[in-house]
């Protein structure tokens, strides 16, 4: 019986680590995902700008756009006009497909407003924090029962040395 009850309250006790590495875990999950987005994003950025100069190039003629695509000219100048971007950018020392800690950190920031949040979408992932709690309460439960039993065990055992003493 003390046995059981040792076992119980042992794992009762690993719960809240269980919780936090479940919340951590999602927490990593949002990082990631937040600094995929913005090299995305920013990507995408630089991906409009070389287009953009490219359809410049061709004085932003429909007519001449769609020829150049045809022959394939569009995209040998869209290369070229790529690489200018990107050396702006590596210039200015902003090229923004490299993002600094900070960047992501503020995004990341912004896109949780607190660990509540966190704790939702790790329900939503599965209900991990939802079944973790059943689980809690079924070692509470299981922990109130041994300990009945075990003073009902002592009163059982302190009758019986009045009876036999």
């Amino acid at each position: 019986m003390l046995e059981r009850l040792a076992g119980l309250l042992w794992r009762l006790r690993r719960v809240p680590a269980i919780e936090a590495a479940i919340v951590n875990a999602r927490q990593e999950a949002t990082y990631s995902r937040v600094s995929e987005n913005l090299a995305a994003d920013k990507s995408r950025r630089l991906e409009n700008e070389a287009h953009r100069r490219c359809k410049e190039s061709f004085d932003w003629d429909p007519i001449k756009i769609h020829t150049a695509k045809g022959t394939g000219f569009y995209n040998v100048k869209l290369n070229e006009v790529w690489k200018k971007v990107i050396e702006e950018e590596e210039s200015k020392g902003t090229l923004d497909i490299d993002l600094s800690d900070e960047e992501i950190d503020e995004e990341y920031e912004r896109s949780r407003e607190n660990d509540l949040v966190v704790l939702i979408q790790a329900a939503a992932d599965g209900g991990l924090i939802e079944k973790l709690s059943r689980y809690e309460t079924i070692l509470m439960n299981a922990v109130s029962r041994t300990l009945e039993q075990l003073r009902l065990l002592q009163r059982l055992r302190d009758d019986t040395k009045l009876i036999c003493g």
